[in-house]
Order: structure tokens, then sequence, then C-alpha cells
């Protein structure tokens, strides 16, 4: 399973840490946007550079702060290989996994689908996770059960094929049926049909 770098915030993020970053922007596609800049290159939030207003640099600090703490979890899950990303580098055209070694020098530019590094460049930056393994299971059992959990809290209950037609909507990935039906189980207590409330 093949996700480009730009869905990677949806599904391989702490789903909470993401939600707070988002909230302070208008919309996913805007973070997701800022997220994808390096650091000490964005000023948008600052007033006037030279005299910021107190509690915008607050917000500014504490916005740097999560920016960081998510793409340096994102760069830990890629360097002990739990995520695998290649792409084509600026020198070849035909595509090649990047390194592990390297993310140490890359930045992921997440809107363009890049890894961006002072002496190599990689486009259309796609990644896969080995969803075999017991581990990444785990996760993504985890989150479908928080998913499902929200839309049942919501009120937002459909037939289990209409749920995991909108759970694989959700993550932009199509979810193995067996952590569909595992979450599904864990959250419904049933195993198939329409949940109750």
């Amino acid at each position: 399973m093949e996700i480009p770098l730009s869905k990677a915030p949806r599904i391989f993020f702490d789903q909470d840490k993401w939600a707070e970053y988002v909230r302070h922007f208008t919309n996913e596609e805007t973070a997701v946007m800022h997220l994808s800049s390096p650091p000490g290159i964005d000023f948008s939030w600052w007033k006037d550079p030279l005299k910021p207003d107190e509690a915008v640099r607050l917000r500014k600090e504490k916005l740097f702060a999560l920016k960081m703490a998510l793409v340096q979890a994102f760069y830990k899950r890629l360097e002990n290989n739990s995520i695998i990303a290649s792409g084509r580098s600026f020198n070849t055209l035909k595509r090649t996994r990047i390194p592990a070694s390297k993310w140490s020098w890359l930045w992921p530019a997440y809107a363009s689908d890049r890894a961006i590094g002072p002496d190599s460049e990689y486009s259309n930056v796609v990644l896969s996770a080995d969803t075999k393994s017991l581990s990444r299971n785990a996760e993504l059992t985890e989150r479908c059960e928080s998913y499902l959990r929200s839309q049942y809290a919501a009120g937002d209950i459909a037939k289990k094929e209409i749920l995991r037609k909108q759970t694989d909507d959700h993550f932009q990935i199509k979810i193995p049926v067996r952590v569909f039906n595992r979450s599904y189980k864990n959250v419904f207590s049933r195993t198939r049909g329409r949940p109750t409330k």
C-alpha cells in the first residue's frame, strides 16, 4: 500500500496532536502547507517582525513546538523503517528508496510530495508501511476504533459496509479488512449489521 507524502499527517501522525495543529488554521490543507515549510522560514504570524505582539509570539512558539514534535515523530518512524519512503531523485527518473539515514538531512515538504535537502531532493515521494506487521496493524486498529467511536458519539451510525467505505474515505487509504473487522467488533461488540445505540 503506497501513500503519497501529502497524506502522511492523516495516516501516520498522532491524531490528537495533528487535530490540535490543524485547529490553528482554517483547514487541513492550509495546515499541511504550513507544516511543509522548513523551520525559520514562516513569518506569516508576525504583525511587525521587529515588535511582535506577545500573544502572537506565544502562539507562534507553541505552534512551532507542535510542528517539530509531529515532524520528529515522523522522522523516528522513517529512521526505524516502520515507514519506508521512496521517490524520484533529481538525477534519475527511476523511483528509488530513500535511505533512512538520509532523513536527518531532508525536510518533508508534505504539500508537494517532496523531500528536500541541501544536496539532494526527491519528488513524488510515496510512503509504505508493512500492513502485515503486528505493530502496524495494532496502530491501524487503534486509529480505526477512534474514528468509529467518534462516528458513534456523533450519532452518525450506518451499516457496516457503509462505515467501512467512510473509514477508507476518512483515512484516504484502503484499510485492510481484518483491521476494520477487529475495530468494528471492539467498538460495537458485534461482527456485522447496523450498530445499535
